[in-house]
């Protein structure tokens, strides 16, 4: 098949998104199809074993990502009359693929990562120039949309809820890891694992990620272990007008040498992170998916992470990890003081062996067998 995916942004700073579409596009060209990653901003990681092609649009920052899609709509169709597209793949979060809905002479697959409503609702804010237009078009992209797969049935679940979407309409699919690039014996080996309690964030700093809610749980924490420790590894954001960063420094104060912020890392040395740590905290209050506990339960480490979304569908509490209310620093600190008694290591064993379901090549049949299915459905209209 010939797979085109659409995304704003694919430089370095793009996060999930971008980690999910390399992981995908490298898969999927190993099954032997042709794959295109088509952005304005093209910066792949290392080992792309997919074609790029760029597009260069020119819009004001307040509707820059649906203007993108006219950009993306109109490239498509160029690019379809020289290679037939099967199959064309868009995101959820900036609208990128709604002026290529019934555009473009082949199906389009709105893939849901976490739409930029939620996104802003989850951060108490919104910061993209372009959010007010965006998110007054959200309703009609998803319901116009005839293709929509989902990471998650607890995204799934958000869309039926929120946009009134038929559960049949939303195939499920998981986020793949690139487990051999990864675990020990790739070429990102962990480092050996620190002294002490090593406690690791991976992710933006960001009020939807829980990174109040883990620096209030640290405050308590680091007073009653003291071999603990813990590695902040993601890019700052503001609230308002102050970094949230400053704001996370001001609350553990009082632990100077004991906590760590690395700012935003390279994926070489995010994996170093993860592996270098004994427990990795996700205290997001609502996730889809998300790429930092599956590479974490790669690098064989476990994973306390907050219940109610997408971290129930991937870790098993007491076995490979610990789920605890959102919100909640009272929980989370207790959970966190548990866990320095408990047998990380044989959890983390377990956790290597639980994401091995996740693995690239394993997602990428079913990808491949849907795409399949959209094809067979959009040549049948």
């Amino acid at each position: 098949m010939n797979i085109v995916f659409i995304v704003s942004d694919y430089s370095g700073k793009a996060g999930g998104i971008r980690t999910y579409v390399h992981t995908v596009a490298n898969a999927l060209s190993g099954l032997g199809h042709h794959v295109t990653v088509m952005s304005p901003v093209l910066t792949p990681p290392p080992g792309a074993r997919y074609a790029l092609s760029p597009v260069t649009p020119e819009a004001p920052p307040t509707a820059r990502r649906i203007a993108l899609s006219y950009e993306f709509a109109r490239a498509l169709r160029v690019l379809n009359r020289a290679r037939r597209i099967d199959v064309v793949e868009a995101t959820d979060w900036g609208m990128e693929g709604v002026a290529c809905l019934g555009t473009v002479g082949a199906p389009v697959v709105v893939r849901l990562h976490t739409p930029n409503s939620v996104v802003d609702s989850l951060n108490e804010e919104g910061r993209a120039l372009d959010r007010d237009a965006v998110n007054a078009g959200e309703n009609e992209y998803f319901c116009t949309a005839r293709f929509l797969s989902s990471p998650s049935h607890a995204m799934a679940r958000l869309f039926t809820e929120r946009w009134s979407i038929a559960p049949d309409r939303i195939t499920v699919i998981p986020n793949p890891v690139a487990i051999e690039e990864i675990a020990t014996g790739g070429p990102a080996t962990p480092p050996p694992i620190a002294e002490g309690f090593q406690l690791a964030y991976v992710g933006r700093l960001e009020r939807r990620k829980g990174v109040f809610v883990l620096a209030r749980a640290l405050a308590s924490v680091l007073g009653v272990l003291g071999d603990a420790r813990a590695v902040f590894a993601g890019h700052d954001t503001r609230s308002g007008s102050a970094s949230i960063g400053v704001q996370l420094r001001r609350i553990l104060a009082e632990f100077p040498g004991r906590v760590r912020f690395e700012g935003r890392l390279e994926h070489d040395r995010v994996i170093g992170v993860l592996g270098a740590s004994h427990l990795v905290v996700l205290p997001s209050l609502w996730e889809n998916f998300p790429y930092a506990c599956l590479e974490a339960m790669a690098c064989s480490r476990p994973v306390l992470a907050s219940a109610g979304s997408g971290f129930d569908e991937i870790i098993r509490p007491g076995v490979d990890g610990y789920l605890v209310a959102p919100r909640d620093p009272g929980a989370l600190a207790s959970a966190l003081i548990a866990a320095r008694s408990a047998d990380l290591l044989t959890m983390g064993r377990a956790a290597r062996n639980n994401v091995v379901r996740f693995d690239a090549r394993t997602v990428a049949y079913l990808i491949e067998s849907y795409y399949r299915r959209v094809v067979a459905a959009w040549n049948q209209k």
